[in-house]
Parts: structure tokens; C-alpha cells; sequence
């Protein structure tokens, strides 16, 4: 640091002690930050914003400690502290006054009433925001009614002067009826030695020190303690009662919330203020939300969370909330809250609140389902990919003039409104809109002739098997990314494929080896579900919530359907049927939809075979058709 700026800071230090009110007109980093005084001493230092000591008798030595929560990290080059006791005169009960731990500075006694310290450089306030001990001894006795406050705290930042906002700087001190009421009702009794339970143990040192309890004064609560607590024991003090005339009293005003019919699981916030209605500081506590079958809200109920409540002076107020959670089952909840009492508090009794009602709407059941609107098929003989209502009406010309050559398997992917397909012919994997525009190439090369394919929208990719490599491939749904899965000699002529991805399989049929498989989605863990009764299957449809798979078999003019196992094999469709084909399943609908190659038609059954109609033939222009798909 320069020596001018040395000269300015120690100019600024004078012009502060001399003329405090000039420091107003400086605003710095500190400028109207909080300060916090704390009664219970610790090393190191924690910040517990307690404001109240017991009364003080001459000779006693006040101890408290300084914070600035909003001050942590920031430089500072010195302080100036004023203290007051209002109508007192301060001289007269307040003798010695010295600091500790005040960042390396030596902070001295420049007045009656004020500290101040300078440190040259500037030093780094600790995290915690604590600024310093002050230890004043008393000359005369500090009773119940007698305040001392902070009344000036400034702080040099940089060439300003901050004035801290002391409005809460303020210790109170309460009167004590007699050794061993420390619940302060008159009497010593069981409530006294709960009390003096929790605290056994500790050490002038320790969190949680009391010196009421330390009733020989040597800085321990032990055995002696214990012994003198016995001697007085059932002694009733005059004047005692109802917790003395200094003693908080907590109370929990009436709850509320921003919504009183919520749905099931639904977030709504829960608001109650704690207020001290006695004369006494209260420590800080914590407040307790409940839920209750009725209107009475007890510490026995549903406890919702928890939220800490600062120290509170006399006639003090802390607002506090929460977010809960309204239960899953629909009906008529009572919410409010409790505050643990606090030492010396006059009524425990009264720490609960009243209820306020929550009355739960039941969940909405989903809609109906409808079912699939939409019938897509391919078709070999015209190259077309076509659609139709599912009654077989309307039928549209989607995809007519877009190079087609053996358009076969086909899916669709209704969120991106996107279909996509297999073309034998051209050896390509292609997709459009819904409506047939905007047609893509997807994947042009190295395919033999794809047949089956089936898609993850979720998972962002397709897979398709391929009769000329005899392979099971993916990608992702642009094309990219092409992988080979299974690559086997035995599996000739794979026909169409279906996903079960949520329970990570991929199934498919092997007309080559008259077979229906499946194995893991990265291909590994084949397996053969059904081997017998085959002789060419084609088309494939899974029911995983029902824990079915449907088939078509071309040769043997049936559509069969088993457990995804492969077991409890079921005939559905046996007669009527030339070479049915491509399948898809609308499960809502409680319908199968298939193509018939030879026939040339598109028909359907319910699921389970019986019904069957025709859709759409030859009288509509099919010629061959092949894939098919519903949504």
C-alpha cells in the first residue's frame, strides 16, 4: 500500500471517530448489511443469533460475538463499534471493554461507549461473517428490562465507510427466580431436570453450554452440579410463576395454503407464522408441519417438513412455508404446524396450531382409448404405399411415383409424423410424411433385399433384416450409424421383425428355417421360441402388455399368435386365407389387420380369430400387397 493511501485510510479512521455522522455520506461494499450479535460463545466461532444472557451481577464479564453473514470474504481495513444501554448512563454499568479475534486487529477502547481498530493492510473477513468477541465487564447489575444494544458498527472498505444496519443488534437479559429454575415457572421441579439432563456433560467450550446449570461456577456441569440441583430441588421461589416476567411464550398462528383442492400428488404450498407472545426473547427453534385425519393438529400426526425459526423478541413474528405434497388417495386433509418450545417459555401447552382443511380431488381416469384411425399397407404389384380408414374406406394413393420397385415392410412413427419402408427392388430404406410427401433416402447402400423393419422411436432407431445377407441390422433413424446384429447361416430368408424394447428384445420370423426368434436388441442371446408346426411364417405382431405374439404362416394359410415365450401356440385364423402376409395389431381396438398377397386383399379378425372381414381388394386396385401397419 502506498503512503498516501495509508495517510487516506488513516484520515478517514479520524474523520470517523471524531465526526461519526460524516461516515453517512460514504457507501461501500458493507453498506447496509446485517449485523448479528450471538451470546453463546464458540471456538471457532458459529453464528447461532442468540440474544439473550441471564441477568448480570457486578463483577460478571458480558461475552458476545459479531456478525456479518453478508460480509464473508470481503477486505476490510478496520472497524468503529458504539454500544448503548438506553436509559442508562453506560459508564455506569459498564467498566473495562476489550476485543478479541477481530481479524488480526487490536481493537481499543477510545471512549466510554466505543472500539475502534485499525489494521493496516487490509485483511479478509472469515467466511462465517464473524467480525469479533467484545467482553465487558459489569460494574452494576443488569436486570430484567435492561437492553444493551449495538448502536453503531462501521466498517472501511477500500476509501469508504460502511454503516451496518444494527436494528437487530440487541441483547436482552432475563431475570432468573433462583438456582436450579431453569424453565423460570418458580418452582424446581421435573421440568428443571429434563433440562439439566440434556446439558450434563458439557463444558464452558462445548455448543450448548448453559451457565444456569453450572451451578458451581467452575466451568463444567458434572456431579457437583448434580448435587447442589438435589439440595434445591421442589423449591418454590416469590415472584416465580408462569416463567418469570421476562419469558417468551411461541405460539403458531392459523395455517394456510395457496390451494385448497389440489389434486392427487399434487405440489401446494403450506404457510404459518410463529409468533412470540410473551415478554422474553425466545431462542431459535424449529418449526414442525403436520398432516391430520381431523382438525386437531398434534406432534403425533403426519409430520410434511420441517423449517428452522430464528431467535424472537418480544412480540416478534417469523413467516414461514412449505411445499407438500397432496396424498395419492382423494378425500378431506387437515394441515398446520407446531413449534418445539423453546428454554424458559411460559406455556408449552399452546405450540400447535389450529387446522386448516386440504380436500383432495380424485386423479381424472385416462380417456377412452379409441384404437388405431389408420390402415397403411405396401403393395409389390403397383408400387404404391397406400392408407385407407380402417373399414377399408377411403382409400388414398400415398406414395405412387417416387421410383418404388417392391415396396415391403413398413412402420410408422406417428410423433414425428413419419413413415418408413423396406424397397426389395431398389435396395433402399426410404421415409416420407404421413401424407406421402417429402419422400428421403435413408440408407442406398450395402443392402441385399430388405424385408421386415420396425422401429424405436423412443430409442432413435430402426431395424430391419435383409433375405439376401441374411442379416438383422439397425441404425439410427436418419440412416446413420448402420450396424450389423446377427449375421447366422441358419437364419435364411428372415421375414418381418417386431420390438419389445421394453424389455429389450427384437423378434423375428426365419421362413428359411420355418422358425420364430428373438434376442436381445444388440443381437446377442438367440433364441428359438417356436420350431414346430411351421412352415413358412411371414408376417409379426407383438401384444407385450397382453404377453402375446401373432403370426402369419404363409404356406399353411393360418394366423397363429403364442405366448412371447413361445409357448401355448393358438390356431386363430385358419380357413379363408391364401397367402396372408404382413400383420399389425391395434390391441385397443381388440382388432388384427393382415394382407393376403394372393388373395390381394387387406382384412381383419378381433384378436382372437373370429370376425374376419375383408377391407380392401382387388376391386380397389390391390394387386400384390405386403407390409401393413395401424396406428
Amino acid at each position: 500500500m502506498s503512503i498516501l493511501k495509508r495517510i487516506a485510510i488513516c484520515s478517514l479512521f479520524a474523520t470517523l471517530f471524531f465526526i461519526p455522522s460524516f461516515a453517512q455520506h460514504f457507501l461501500g461494499a458493507f453498506s447496509g448489511s446485517v449485523l448479528q450479535v450471538d451470546t453463546e460463545i464458540e471456538s471457532p466461532a458459529r453464528n447461532n443469533n442468540v440474544q439473550t444472557l441471564p441477568e448480570q451481577k457486578a463483577g460478571d464479564t458480558i461475552q458476545f460475538q459479531l456478525f456479518v453473514p453478508a460480509g464473508g470474504g470481503r477486505s476490510t481495513y478496520g472497524y468503529a463499534v458504539v454500544l448503548e444501554l438506553p436509559g442508562k448512563t453506560f459508564s455506569s454499568y459498564i467498566g473495562n471493554i476489550s476485543g478479541r479475534d477481530w481479524t488480526g486487529a487490536t481493537l481499543s477502547n477510545t471512549g466510554a461507549a466505543e472500539l475502534s481498530a485499525l489494521h493496516i493492510p487490509s485483511v479478509s473477513i472469515p467466511s462465517t461473517g464473524y467480525l469479533g468477541q467484545l467482553d465487558l465487564q459489569v460494574r452494576r447489575p443488569l436486570e430484567d428490562g435492561v437492553t444493551l444494544i449495538v448502536k453503531r458498527l462501521e466498517i472501511t472498505s477500500g476509501n469508504d465507510v460502511d454503516m451496518l444496519n444494527v436494528s437487530n443488534a440487541i441483547i436482552s437479559f432475563t431475570t432468573t427466580t433462583g438456582p436450579g429454575d431453569f424453565d423460570g415457572d418458580g418452582t424446581v421441579n421435573v421440568g428443571d431436570f429434563l433440562l439439566f439432563v440434556q446439558i450434563f456433560g458439557k463444558r464452558s467450550s462445548d455448543v450448548g453450554f448453559d451457565a444456569r446449570m453450572d451451578l458451581d461456577g467452575d466451568g463444567r456441569i458434572h456431579l457437583a452440579d448434580f448435587l447442589a440441583f438435589v439440595k434445591v430441588f421442589g423449591t418454590t421461589y416469590s415472584g416465580g410463576g408462569g416463567g418469570g416476567s421476562s419469558s417468551p411464550d411461541l405460539v403458531v398462528e392459523s395455517p394456510s395454503v395457496n390451494n385448497s383442492s389440489p389434486n392427487a400428488g399434487q405440489s401446494f404450498t403450506l404457510r404459518a407464522t410463529v409468533r412470540n407472545q410473551g415478554n422474553g426473547q425466545s431462542a431459535s427453534t424449529t418449526l414442525r408441519y403436520y398432516r391430520s385425519s381431523d382438525a386437531t393438529i398434534s406432534t403425533s400426526d403426519t409430520q410434511e417438513g420441517t423449517d428452522g425459526v430464528s431467535a424472537l423478541s418480544a412480540s416478534g413474528t417469523s413467516p414461514e412455508s412449505i411445499s407438500v405434497t397432496a396424498p395419492s388417495s382423494s378425500g378431506t386433509y387437515y394441515y398446520g404446524a407446531c413449534v418445539e418450545s423453546v428454554s424458559g417459555e411460559s406455556n408449552t401447552g399452546n405450540n400447535c396450531s389450529s387446522a386448516v382443511s386440504v380436500t383432495v380431488a380424485p386423479v381424472a381416469p385416462p380417456p377412452p382409448t379409441t384404437g388405431a384411425s389408420k390402415l397403411y399397407w405396401t403393395d409389390w404389384g403397383t408400387d404404391k404405399i397406400q392408407r385407407s380408414d380402417l373399414d377399408g374406406s377411403n382409400v388414398e394413393d400415398l406414395v405412387s411415383s417416387a421410383g418404388l420397385n417392391g415396396p415391403d415392410g413398413l412402420s410408422l412413427d406417428m410423433a414425428g409424423s413419419k413413415m418408413y419402408w423396406t424397397d426389395a427392388g431398389t435396395a433402399k430404406i426410404q421415409r416420407a410424411n404421413l401424407d406421402g410427401s417429402g419422400v428421403e433416402n435413408l440408407i442406398t447402400s450395402g443392402l441385399g433385399i430388405p424385408y421386415g423393419l420396425a422401429l424405436d422411436v423412443a430409442g432413435g432407431k430402426m431395424y430391419w433384416t435383409d433375405r439376401q445377407t441374411n442379416k438383422i441390422q439397425r441404425a439410427n433413424l436418419n440412416g446413420s450409424g448402420v450396424e450389423d446384429l446377427l449375421t447366422l447361416a441358419g437364419l435364411a430368408f428372415p421375414g418381418e421383425i417386431a420390438l419389445d424394447v421394453s424389455g429389450g428384445k427384437m423378434y423375428w420370423t426365419n421362413p428359411g428355417s420355418d422358425k420364430i426368434q428373438r434376442a436381445n436388441l444388440d443381437g446377442s442371446g438367440m433364441e428359438d421360441l417356436v420350431t414346430s408346426g411351421l412352415s413358412s411364417p411371414i408376417g409379426l405382431a407383438l401384444d407385450v402388455a397382453g404377453g402375446k405374439m401373432y403370426w402369419t404362416d404363409r404356406s399353411t394359410s393360418k394366423i397363429q399368435r403364442s405366448n412371447l415365450n413361445g409357448s401355448n401356440v393358438e390356431d386363430l385364423v385358419t380357413s379363408g386365407l391364401s397367402s396372408p402376409n404382413g400383420l399389425d395389431l391395434d390391441v385397443a381396438g381388440g382388432k388384427m389387420y393382415w394382407t393376403d398377397i394372393d388373395a390381394n386383399k387387406v382384412q381383419r379378425a378381433n384378436l382372437n380369430g373370429s370376425g374376419v372381414e375383408d377391407l380392401v381388394t382387388s376391386t380397389n386396385g390391390l394387386v400384390d400387397p405386403s407390409g401393413l401397419a395401424v396406428k
